[in-house]
Parts: structure tokens; sequence; C-alpha cells
């Protein structure tokens, strides 16, 4: 997998995120956004779950884009409210690579990451896949991710003492029985010792929909 640092500019501060993509690149290729945990919870965008998920899509001839939220001095509110445009400007940037197939892009996310994604939904224009890995329940509860038909998958794991996977499952249900639902046996809120099984999951779900 290549790897590249990058500086998203913005109207306000820049976003420092991560190109990743295969090492041989037959242009236009589909890509990937990918969202950490909560940045002041020790989520970044080198945790090994978000790292796994983006040497997996590189494996399948995907490019990908991990950034870091910005923080900054904000409350609760604020942060989730920053952190949602954030997904929106890194779907943005990604579709303006010139090797990536605008038309082509999924989003892809891990606890805090995935809230930002649910909040982040209305301006995502036509993604063509979403993955939820271990989103909070309230955060989908209080989501409208049933008015979106473009694919949704939402994934946890078994042993996860921060979302109870059931409880996880009934919300889906109740939001809408056509979202995909998808464990990781015996793996916690951080997918430790099973990041490489939470990535296979995922990726497979958002290939199925990036690749012809």
């Amino acid at each position: 997998m290549r790897q590249t640092r990058i500086e998203l500019n913005t109207e306000a501060d820049p976003i420092d995120g991560i190109m990743c993509g295969p090492d041989e690149i037959k242009p236009p290729i589909p890509a990937v956004v990918v969202c950490h945990a909560h940045p002041l919870l020790g989520g970044t965008a080198d945790h090994p779950v978000v790292i796994a998920i983006c040497r997996e899509l590189a494996d399948r001839g995907i490019a990908s884009l991990r950034f870091s939220f910005r923080v900054g001095m904000r409350d609760n509110e604020a942060l989730n409210a920053s952190a949602a445009r954030d997904v929106a400007l890194a779907v943005e940037a990604i579709r303006m690579w010139n090797f990536v197939n605008p038309r082509r892009v999924a989003v892809a996310g891990h606890s805090f990451g995935a809230s930002a994604i649910l909040r982040a939904l209305p301006n995502l224009g036509d993604a063509k896949a979403v993955s939820l890995l271990a989103p909070p329940v309230n955060s989908l509860a209080a989501s409208d991710v049933e008015k979106f038909s473009l694919p949704r998958q939402l994934l946890v794991g078994t042993k996860d003492k921060m979302v109870n996977p059931e409880a996880l499952r009934e919300a889906a249900q109740k939001k809408d029985p056509g979202i995909n639902f998808d464990t990781v046996e015996n793996a916690d809120h951080n997918f430790n010792f099973t990041y490489n099984e939470a990535a296979t999951l995922s990726v497979a779900f958002l290939a199925e929909y990036l690749l012809p």
C-alpha cells in the first residue's frame, strides 16, 4: 500500500490526511473516505482498524483517504457538527483526485467516525455505500439513515461493551430492515486483535458496490 501525507485546504483550519492506494494505480479507480474514533478518547487516523481498512482497500485496487478530525476548543455539540463537516469536505476532496472515479466513492467510519458519517449523510451526495463500525446506538437512533437509499452496513463486535450488539441490531431494525448487519466474533469496541477480520467484512461490503 502506498501512502502520502496531504493537507486539505478549507476556509478554516486545514485537515491533515493520508492518501492511500494500491502500488500500481490504473485510473480511474474507486475511493473510500475512512473516519477514525473520538479524537479526545484516543481515536486517530493511525488506529489499527482504520489502517487495516485502508490496506484491505488498497489490496482490492481501491484508493482511500483517512484524516484527522479538527478538534480545537469545542464542546461536544460543536465537535459533532465540525466532524460532520470534515467528513463532507473529505468526500468532496477525494472526488477531485485526478485518478479517482468521482462516481464510485464510499465512506467508512469507526465509533465516533461512524456517528460523524450519520450526521453528514445529507451532504455526501451520491456516495455509493456506507460502512459503519460500532456506531453508538443513540447516534443511529437519532439519525435519518432510513431516508437514504444507498447501501448501508452496520458492523459490531460480539464482545463490544460500549455498543451492545443486540441493542444496535434492534435500533437498525426500527430504522430500516434493509440495513445490512454484520458481527465480528469475540471483537471488542476497538476490534483489538480482530482488525483484519473487521476490515475484511467492511471492505467486502463496500467493494460490492464500488467495483465493476
